[in-house]
């Protein structure tokens, strides 16, 4: 399945905004659908450096599948907790990174029950998520998860020794649908989203990282350079001048809401 807009998050929005994307696929998908300024930046992760080198080769740090929301606990999510559960013994600890809107819920009692460790994942309204994110990472030989999602990307990046091991979890469309399906989606989109989280569909593409126990993960540093578009890290003021923050790009900035309101007035 082809990108679209959607998939990139913009499909909403004014087709002169200022946008940075990963590499020049994304460039290509959004000029294609009328977007006239976009630029080609990597992924926000690689403007992390490593924030440590203290790595623990002894203990594993698991990612399992955000909750649904409205669903909460799942069978597929207590089946992973087992099998992490099961595997303690073979670990100093056996660490899980909760989602922030997971805390407190029934997905954190379910792992503390097991007697995993928790760590607060990424927050949607943190600022510095990212260098959190990368702290943990760093501080982690094995990493593993049951599904497919950003981290995988990340750990990999930063050095991990990364799996997928145990039973994976299956979403469903209730993940698109959740209070109504606020964004639209049609069913070709959830549909092609479903198959491309499919455990079917991650095998097959990524067969290498599937392995009987995490302490078997493997390294993939050119995968990860790659797909999170290292090489085309922009310079601060680059970053600057295409986000509107320098001073030209206020003035320009001001101009066009000044033309849109004026706009809405006369209509």
């Amino acid at each position: 399945m082809e990108p679209t807009a959607t998939h990139l998050g913009v499909a909403k929005l004014p087709i002169d905004t200022s946008i940075i994307v990963r590499n020049e696929c994304e460039q290509q998908v959004l000029a294609l659908e009328g977007f006239t300024n976009i630029r080609i930046g990597g992924l926000p992760f690689a403007y992390i450096p490593q924030c440590h080198t203290a790595r623990s080769d002894a203990a594993l740090l698991a990612f399992p599948a955000h909750s649904a929301e409205a669903e909460g606990l799942t069978t597929d999510q207590q089946d992973y907790f087992d099998y992490l559960e099961s595997i303690k013994s073979d670990f100093d600890g056996v660490y899980v990174s909760i989602y922030y809107l997971d805390l407190n819920t029934s997905i954190h009692k379910a792992a503390l029950a097991r007697g995993l460790r928790v760590l607060q994942g990424a927050k949607p309204d943190d600022a510095n998520a990212l260098i959190r994110v990368r702290s943990i990472l760093d501080g982690f030989k094995y990493v593993t998860s049951n599904v497919m999602g950003s981290h995988m990307l990340y750990a990999l990046y930063a050095g991990c020794n990364f799996s997928f091991v145990g039973p994976y979890y299956s979403y469903d469309e209730s993940v698109f649908l959740t209070n109504g399906n606020p964004h639209g989606y049609s069913k070709e989109y959830i549909d092609n989203s479903l198959f491309l989280q499919s455990e079917d569909y991650v095998r097959g593409r990524f067969s290498r990282f599937f392995a009987q126990h995490p302490s078997m993960g493997c390294q993939d540093a050119d995968f990860a350079v790659d797909s999170i578009g290292e090489r085309f890290v922009l310079h601060p003021r680059e970053i600057k001048d295409v986000l509107g923050w320098s001073v030209a790009g206020q003035l320009t900035g001001y101009a066009k809401g000044a033309t849109r309101r004026i706009v809405r007035t006369l209509q």
